[in-house]
């Protein structure tokens, strides 16, 4: 299993999807936000561009064979408009 850092798995999901950043987001359109600062990211993937299985599918595919070092990615419960990812340090015991 491949060791990657916070930082490579967003920049990993980037290359898997069309997103735009937060703040050239568009209706109808995936997109991304990172906190300034750190190396945390969340995503919002617009139900009319991706379904929820969609992205799951890719996300269970690019992480097959990887690992975030001390880092995890978070599915959202369901929502009807967004599927919600978040890219987010590992704590002991966190769901």
């Amino acid at each position: 299993m491949k060791q990657i850092t916070k930082q490579q798995a967003i920049d990993g999901i980037k290359s898997l999807f069309d997103l735009t950043t937060w703040n050239d987001r568009k209706d109808g359109k995936s997109f991304y936000t990172q906190k300034e600062g750190t190396d945390d990211a969340d995503f919002f993937f617009d139900k009319r561009q991706y379904t929820r299985e969609e992205v799951v599918s890719k996300l269970c595919g690019y992480f097959a064979d990887k690992a975030i070092i001390k880092g995890c990615c978070v599915i959202d419960s369901l929502t009807l408009l967004w599927t919600t990812i978040h890219i987010k340090d590992y704590k002991k015991g966190q769901r």
